[in-house]
């Protein structure tokens, strides 16, 4: 497994937890099921109820990484707590849109 702390920044303040995301192409295709288990155990370290996702290095999503997106908040919910996306680019943005996911985060 790579080195979870050179691939995220973490940072708790409050009752928040956020992960900040440190490398572009963390969400392309063939990264999306190593980062669902990197970002599981992550969320699996915090009592926090909320946890946000900082996505402001990442400009490009298909739609295998918005099925990570969904593992993970079903992962957040069966453990009582809400995600959270912060830092979207516009582009990131445009297809949380279009998708409707916008409406879920």
């Amino acid at each position: 497994m790579n080195d979870s702390s050179r691939l995220y920044e973490t940072q708790t303040a409050d009752d928040v937890f956020v992960i900040r995301f440190k490398l572009e192409g963390m969400l392309e295709t063939d990264q999306v099921k190593v980062r669902e288990d990197e970002l599981g155990e992550l969320f699996d370290t915090t009592d926090c109820s909320r946890i946000v996702l900082d996505f402001s290095v990442i400009s490009f999503l298909n739609s295998t990484g918005l099925s990570l997106l969904i593992t993970l908040m079903r992962r957040a919910k069966a453990n009582k707590r809400t995600l959270e996306l912060c830092g979207l680019q516009p582009q990131i943005e445009e297809v949380l849109k279009i998708t409707q996911f916008h409406k879920l985060f």
